[in-house]
């Protein structure tokens, strides 16, 4: 349950307190979770309506407490993991039940502006304010979603929250802290405005949620043998497309070796960068505020021809997803415990870009979704049962074929092993052979849970 609740003597009526319970996924034991207590900020933005961050309230859960006066329930109305944004709904106006009206989205502040950071303190239901100087605008990985998207970073004054601290500036909402750097209490990220408004204009509009994404590998051709090899001028801009993913924007639309020349009519400059914000940015910087399911033209040259295109953008689907969106999915069978690859799984090791197992490190930089895998199995651990002995060496790494064929993703494994008879043949990506029988398999899966207190054999995506 998500409850928002309006601080007495605020000096900024239009924030507000979030109170969260939810449950924090255990990635070792994906059939577990840890209850905790957490607490945010939400902006009201419409009459029933305010805005906070997604990850605040991602994992939201139950729970079962009195609701006083200056408190209301809400529930999720659109939630946005690209950009880390959630739209919160009461039952009633909140103009009426407590005075306070829709905060007005101001402009993004210039560098060296100063800002309100406006936030609550854990303990007691008291506002915590202070100041902060805006720094760099650009592109900024978003904590939550990996994606790079417009933001300011700040400085403060004194220690601040990465609970979505409204930012403001003359009376407005110009920004959400979604991020503090490591060790750097007084240093963090704020969500540009630009992106906020994108986000909530895309709820009225009932547009899917997410930041589109081209899906293509690109590198900027200033070497002059490769641009001679392209048949590029001297003056001439643009990208060069290195690779397609499967099921993306450009799918079907643009090949290797094109140069995307402009989108939507902007062009790409020789560097890579496009005019976005009045600033030099890279050239996605142009999907920051489109809306899946839009139609934008590609200019592009192609074997020494300028095409004219057109595409539909879709999101982004990398093989291994890089934001959670839900509790993690899951499936034991025999013991083995199968899930798909993910950044969260790759987590639960100290330094993981480092330290996670090589070929998982491989899948989640280099790997490529195809219409045969959309997500790579992984074994990340085995319960052990007699029915699994001589295959505890088998973890951490992937399943690539049941009977000879490859599973697509976890669902369609789930669907194999529940319809096999007989024996099974698992392949795993160092050769391995694990082969059980089907029959014996589903009955030490059930021994297996019930000794360890699973309350399900699975958790599976709804995809």
């Amino acid at each position: 349950m998500i409850v928002v609740e309006r601080v007495a003597g605020s000096p900024f009526a239009p924030v507000v307190r979030v109170l969260v319970r939810s449950h924090d996924p255990d990635f070792d034991l994906p059939w577990a979770s840890t209850a905790y207590e957490d607490v945010g900020v939400a902006v009201v933005v419409g009459e029933r309506t305010l805005l906070c961050l997604a990850s605040l309230v991602l994992d939201a859960v139950p729970w079962e407490r009195p609701i006083g006066t200056d408190q209301a329930v809400a529930r999720i109305a659109a939630i946005d993991h690209d950009r880390d944004l959630a739209l919160l709904e009461v039952a009633g106006s909140i103009a009426e039940s407590w005075g306070l009206a829709p905060i007005e989205i101001g402009p993004l502040p210039g560098a060296g502006d100063v800002v309100v950071l406006a936030g609550f303190t854990e303990d007691e239901p008291a506002q915590r304010q202070g100041h902060a100087v805006l720094g760099d605008v650009g592109l900024v990985r978003y904590a939550h979603s990996q994606r790079h998207l417009l933001a300011a970073s700040i400085e403060a004054r004194q220690p601040f929250s990465d609970g979505g601290d409204a930012v403001l500036r003359g009376g407005k909402l110009v920004g959400l802290v979604m991020q503090r750097e490591r060790d750097e209490p007084l240093r963090g990220d704020v969500i540009a405005p630009e992106i906020i408004r994108a986000f909530l204009a895309g709820v009225a509009r009932g547009a899917p949620p997410g930041v589109p994404a081209l899906g293509i590998g690109f590198q900027v051709p200033t070497h002059p043998a490769l641009r001679a090899a392209l048949a590029l001028e001297a003056d001439d801009g643009g990208i060069v497309v290195t690779r397609v993913e499967h099921g993306s924007t450009c799918d079907g639309v643009l090949e290797p070796r094109d140069v995307l020349v402009a989108i939507d009519g902007v062009p790409i400059a020789g560097d890579g960068t496009v005019e976005y914000a009045g600033r030099d940015l890279r050239h996605y910087a142009l999907l920051c505020d489109r809306t899946i399911g839009e139609r934008v033209p590609l200019t592009v040259w192609r074997r020494g021809e300028v095409r004219e295109l057109e595409a539909t953008l879709r999101p982004l689907s990398a093989l291994v997803p890089r934001v959670r969106t839900g509790p993690p999915a899951y499936l034991v069978f025999a013991g083995l415990v199968l899930q798909p690859l993910s950044r969260d799984f790759l987590r639960t090791w100290e330094d993981w870009w480092n330290n996670g197992p090589k070929e998982f490190l491989h899948a989640y930089y280099l790997g490529q979704r195809t219409a045969e895998q959309h997500e790579v199995v992984a074994i990340t651990q085995i319960l052990e049962d007699p029915i699994n002995e001589g295959y505890r060496d088998f973890h951490n790494e992937s399943i690539v074929r049941v009977d000879g064929a490859a599973p697509r993703d976890l669902r369609t494994l789930a669907r194999r092993l529940d319809a096999a008879t007989g024996t099974i043949v698992l392949e795993t990506s160092t050769n391995g052979l694990i082969v059980l029988d089907a029959a014996e398999a589903r009955a030490a899966t059930a021994r297996i849970c019930a000794e360890r207190g699973i309350a399900s054999d699975r958790r599976l995506d709804d995809r």
